[in-house]
């Protein structure tokens, strides 16, 4: 480790005392915080409490001070806010920031030359709406492994090269076979995969999807399948068979292919329209009938 110069111990004797470690690191950039408090202690110097960038005069945090983080935290991080609060250490700040969740936002893949990125505001999903170099002000996306944000068109322009190994295949694989094993997550699948073809063979503009069109959720869609086969006593009504060696499919008792419209399809997903029958008459007895009525 190289010596103190004269040079040096005087910055140290003069600014330490008044801006402590971190302003005596901006004056010598060839020495370390610690390396500044140890050559302190030695020299007897102590930071004086209240001034300008020394210790905390009052240990509370106003609502001022607090706006002032959530202000410039994000895009000057510990250093700016440094110099809008002078009765607050660096460590005090990152503290208090770390309470509020705050973070200092970097991009990453940033040209040479290309300023930082500012925070211009936030979406209704919270994330950040930043200037990006190639699209402008758009938004961008925060990782948690990952603290800086990524443009979101930049993102999707690298995901079109991209390729799915097949190692990753083997394991989507495996996991849908662990998945449709767990009774809850296979009446899930089951109803997002009638749902979707019904959509397809109305023709409906609305998006394929599941429980979000309609007004019970997973665990009310178990207990209620559950409960049917309670009251059926494991048993298919028609043949009067075991499930448990045929397994059982979810019947509509007014089929599917009397809905002409988007709205008469949820109502027939209602659960009072399901119940379980086994495959065999599911598929070629009952088929488009309703029960009761031609069979």
């Amino acid at each position: 480790m190289a010596k103190w110069t004269d040079d040096e111990k005087d910055i140290l004797s003069r600014h330490y005392p008044t801006e402590g470690s971190m302003g005596c690191s901006m004056r010598l950039p060839s020495r370390k915080k610690q390396s500044i408090r140890v050559k302190a202690f030695e020299m007897g110097l102590k930071v004086d409490k209240g001034t300008v960038l020394g210790w905390r005069s009052n240990g509370r945090w106003t609502d001022e001070d607090n706006s002032v983080l959530l202000s410039h935290y994000q895009t000057d991080g510990v250093l700016g806010c440094m110099g809008r609060l002078k009765n607050k250490t660096e460590y005090s700040i990152a503290h208090q920031a770390k309470k509020l969740g705050l973070k200092i936002y970097k991009e990453c893949s940033r040209p040479t030359g290309v300023p930082r990125r500012g925070v211009l505001g936030r979406t209704a999903n919270g994330n950040p709406i930043c200037k990006c170099p190639y699209h402008g002000e758009c938004e961008h996306v925060e990782y948690k492994s990952l603290p800086s944000g990524r443009c979101v068109p930049c993102q999707k322009e690298r995901d079109k090269g991209k390729k799915q190994s097949p190692y990753n295949k083997d394991v989507a694989k495996k996991w849908r076979q662990k998945r449709r094993k767990i009774p809850i997550h296979n009446y899930i699948d089951r109803m997002r995969r009638a749902i979707r073809k019904a959509f397809v063979r109305i023709g409906s503009g609305c998006k394929p999807g599941c429980f979000r069109h309609l007004s019970y959720s997973h665990k009310d869609l178990f207990d209620h399948i559950e409960g049917v086969r309670t009251e059926q006593k494991n048993r298919c009504p028609m043949c009067c068979k075991e499930y448990v060696g045929l397994g059982f499919d979810i019947d509509h008792v007014i089929p599917l292919c009397t809905a002409k419209t988007l709205e008469q399809v949820l109502g027939l997903f209602s659960l009072s329209n399901l119940s379980l029958l086994c495959p065999t008459c599911n598929r070629h007895v009952k088929r488009d009938k309703i029960v009761g009525e031609n069979l």
